[in-house]
């Protein structure tokens, strides 16, 4: 079972637009405390093509801040992005796979897929009073976790269209999550 971290974290090892993963100063950065978070499909297009991770799944996260970045650290790699001083946040990662070789005897222009995952919702906060000063903690995370998945510009990539393991149901496609998750204890 793959959970979001490992999903991002995969796409994070390839490309990263934006947000940059493994730049984030885990030292610096104030931990604002683990949520239990549990994800529900509510979309997929995709069909087996994407290995969703099935219809739900459970796991604890850590979220720590600096300034505007905020860090996701799950099973897998820690994933970075940002976040407001109202809570919105947004990860934004992609990656692109090589399919196959163009082959200019055929006049095919070979075949490349491109995926965005997308994870953006709002932190709710409170602040904690400690002998060392007050401390804001996450009480509770509601987001959307979306992946598209799309043939890059220019290919040409229809053995990836069916009902087959590996196959897409239909390209672009998405596959959504719902999010919600609560201080874990």
């Amino acid at each position: 079972m793959r959970t979001l971290a490992h999903r991002i974290g995969f796409a994070c090892a390839f490309a990263v637009v934006g947000s940059g993963c493994f730049l984030f100063d885990q030292e610096a950065a104030v931990s604002l405390g683990v949520i239990h978070v549990e994800e529900v499909l509510v979309e997929d297009t995709c069909g087996p093509g994407f290995q969703a991770p099935g219809p739900s799944l459970a796991y604890d996260v850590e979220l720590r801040r600096t300034g505007t970045t905020l860090m996701w650290a799950g099973p897998g790699a820690p994933v970075q992005g940002t976040c407001d001083d109202s809570g919105r946040f947004c990860f934004e990662l992609t990656n692109t796979w090589h399919v196959r070789d163009p082959d200019p005897w055929l006049e095919d222009p070979g075949c490349d897929m491109f995926r965005v995952e997308r994870l953006c919702g709002s932190l709710e906060m409170s602040e904690d009073a400690t002998d060392a000063g007050s401390k804001e903690q996450v009480t509770a995370v509601t987001a959307t976790h979306e992946s598209f998945v799309s043939s890059a510009a220019g290919s040409y990539c229809p053995e990836l269209i069916g009902v087959q393991p590996g196959q897409f149901m239909a390209i672009p496609c998405q596959v959504a999550y719902e999010i919600t998750g609560a201080a874990a204890e």
